[in-house]
Parts: C-alpha cells; sequence; structure tokens
C-alpha cells in the first residue's frame, strides 16, 4: 500500500509480507539450524505440518501457503515447530569411510 504525504510517495505497512520473496521449503530429513533464546540449535526435519496442529497447549495455524516444520534437535530428543522463515538450511559434513577426509553432502562426486 503506498500513500501519499504532502506530495511525496511513502511506504505504509500493511502487515503483510511482500510477495516477491519465495517462502522457504523443506522436506522431511533436512538438515536445519534456528536461533534460540539459548543460541543456535541444529536438527532434522521431521514432518511438515499443512493444517491447525496442536502442542503442548498452544495452536499453530499452519496451512499449504505457510507450512510449519516440526523438527527433533540434533543434541536431544526435544522436538519443536517453527515456520520456514526462521529456519535455514544447513549443509551436513560426512566422513569419507575410505580416506577420512570431510566432504560436504551437496558436493559432486569425482
Amino acid at each position: 500500500m503506498v500513500g501519499k504525504v504532502s506530495g511525496a510517495q511513502c511506504s505504509v505497512w500493511t502487515g503483510f509480507r511482500n510477495e516477491r520473496f519465495a517462502m522457504k521449503s523443506f522436506k522431511r530429513g533436512d538438515h536445519v539450524e534456528w536461533n534460540s533464546e539459548a543460541g543456535k540449535v541444529r536438527g532434522t526435519i521431521v514432518k511438515k505440518v499443512v493444517s491447525e496442529i496442536s502442542i503442548k497447549g498452544y495452536v499453530h495455524h499452519a496451512s499449504t501457503k505457510n507450512p510449519q516444520y516440526i523438527i527433533k534437535s540434533a543434541k536431544s530428543d526435544h522436538r519443536a515447530i517453527h515456520k520456514g522463515d526462521a529456519l535455514k538450511l544447513i549443509r551436513t559434513r560426512t566422513i569419507n569411510k575410505s580416506s577420512g577426509s570431510k566432504t560436504g553432502k551437496n558436493k559432486a562426486k569425482n
């Protein structure tokens, strides 16, 4: 929404995100990272939620356009639910058993 103030144009916050920004989409098994009160946490996507769900007494309003993800923490069995905007896809490091070197999971093999 754009308004005019004494001949100049200005942007007005409408409360909606700009649709030109692509929504992040993840799939089961993706390794992600997010910020918590205690710092950065890493985990694995367990489930993509596309409808309202009640967890620990809170209703999470997920939809097909705005899915939320249940994530299992890498360090504990704690499970959390977050919107895609709060998550960052991370590359996992695997150890090559034959040479013992570390390689990124998404690197091309020669």
